[in-house]
């Protein structure tokens, strides 16, 4: 139809553009133009052109696909065949995992003796079962039987499908079988799989597929198609605490063909907590928060009912316990007093759900327990310490500790020589007019490297109205992090 409008538009006549009105014509009708000459075609070449044009538009839009006959393979030359076979977690449907097994024997069956065959499985990753190698040294009789009784001891694993990563494993089989290059019979690959919804392609997208590798899908498929699973849902604030009032969030998950739409979740072992009512649509999913256990119960799984199979209707919940983080101070500060450093250090850091900090807090002149240097992770101290103490943190240093020494006096500076090897290290106090800031920061250093950005490099504000000025010189190997 397309192509027949040139040919249209050039046997319509068109009226003349120009008009004048005569005064003698006004009263007579216009009649319309008659056929003459000038309706015949002219400028066939255009009108061919134009008709060609069309025609080469409908044939790139059909997208025309050309068979060529395959050559013929030469006398005692088989074709080379890579039998996949899908064994991720979706393949633990029941009937499935069989249906597979059956397939690919079915596919081996129709091999010729002269055929090169090898097998894959797949999930996540491929791996080869049978190479080519193997096919070809065992006996001729017996190569399906022997390749069919290895995927029979398989069972599907617990992972997802990355179907793109098995084709291109596959593709590149073929290759490393034929070193040379040379094209030698028909190159087949066979892919059983349920084709998931979900198994990964990415994989394909930036990659060449190798020319004359045909690949053929054998599917199998659930007898009872409804199957839901259940996911764990991380929140990405990780530090916030759970609300109290609601249990861990979880994900719904329905198949595309399923043919129900309400499940229930439970807590599997605990009495008296309610089960929970989840409507997902087919093809949908749908985040909701598990059942609220009841005052003093501990729940452990978490179980999805309602579908036809139950293989990942099961997730299993730990409590998460915070780690406790031990700070051990040496001082004879008090808690309650703001103008001293212990105060200031309980507040200094927050519990979160990872982690719990606990601040010991030890008198100067107390003996220390091995349990509080054993388990501290940081040591602070403020103050001079006694041969007892003295001889406690020195074994924390040497069994890789690190410490905090704030010379709130120039006493404790002998204390901090000792620990670094260097004898009789003193300090004075700085003479000072009014209050000192900060005039050199090394912001390489890890403990100043969050703030070298130029936003959060202002330390201006930070005003010292008394401090110790320390003989660094005498300190071998040591490292100003801030003057």
């Amino acid at each position: 139809l397309a192509v027949a409008l040139p040919i249209v538009f050039h046997l319509i006549r068109r009226t003349s553009k120009e008009k004048m009105t005569f005064s003698s014509l006004m009263f007579l009708q216009p009649t319309p133009p008659r056929v003459t000459r000038r309706n015949r075609l002219e400028n066939i070449f255009l009108l061919v052109l134009r008709c060609l044009v069309l025609c080469v538009l409908a044939l790139g839009f059909a997208r025309p696909f050309l068979q060529k006959p395959m050559v013929p393979d030469p006398a005692g030359t088989g074709r080379k065949i890579i039998v996949l076979v899908d064994r991720s977690a979706s393949m633990r449907r029941e009937g499935l995992w069989p249906g597979a097994v059956a397939k690919a024997e079915e596919v081996l069956q129709k091999t010729s003796p002269a055929d090169q065959v090898a097998v894959f499985t797949f999930d996540s990753q491929a791996r080869s079962l049978v190479s080519f190698e193997e096919w070809s040294s065992m006996n001729a009789g017996e190569r399906v039987a022997l390749t069919a009784k290895r995927l029979a001891e398989l069972k599907p694993g617990w992972t997802g499908t990355h179907l793109g990563n098995a084709l291109i494993a596959a593709a590149e089989a073929f290759a490393d079988a034929d070193k040379q290059g040379q094209n030698i019979g028909a190159r087949q690959i066979v892919l059983v799989t349920d084709l998931q919804e979900g198994s990964r392609l990415d994989g394909l997208q930036g990659y060449e597929w190798p020319r004359g590798i045909q690949a053929d899908v054998e599917r199998v498929q659930a007898r009872r198609p409804t199957n839901a699973g259940l996911q764990w849902v991380v929140d990405a604030d990780d530090s916030a605490k759970p609300d109290a009032d609601a249990g861990p969030r979880v994900r719904v998950s329905n198949s595309t063909d399923a043919k129900r739409e309400q499940f229930q979740l439970r807590w599997e072992g605990v009495t008296g907590a309610p089960p929970l009512e989840v409507y997902v649509p087919p093809g949908q999913s749908r985040i909701v928060a598990a059942p609220k256990l009841p005052e003093g119960a501990t729940g452990e799984r978490l179980v999805l009912s309602g579908d036809d199979d139950d293989f990942d209707n099961t997730i299993y919940f730990v409590q998460p316990k915070p780690e406790q983080v031990n700070i051990l101070f040496l001082g004879d500060d008090s808690e309650k007093d703001k103008a001293q450093l212990l105060y200031y250090l309980r507040r200094a850091f927050q519990d979160t759900r990872r982690q719990t900090v606990k601040i010991n807090a030890r008198p100067t002149g107390a003996p220390l327990a091995q349990s509080d240097i054993a388990s501290a992770r940081l040591l602070i101290a403020d103050d001079a310490l006694n041969q007892t103490q003295f001889n406690a943190v020195q074994q924390f240093f040497t069994n890789g500790g690190t410490a905090l020494f704030v010379l709130k006096n120039t006493a404790a500076a002998p204390t901090v020589g000792r620990l670094a090897g260097v004898d009789s290290l003193t300090a004075a106090e700085a003479p000072t007019n009014g209050y000192s800031m900060f005039g050199q920061i090394d912001f390489e250093h890890p403990l100043f490297a969050p703030f070298a950005d130029p936003r959060f490099s202002d330390f201006t504000k930070i005003h010292f109205w008394k401090h110790r000025k320390l003989e660094t010189d005498r300190l071998s190997g040591a490292r100003v992090l801030a003057r």
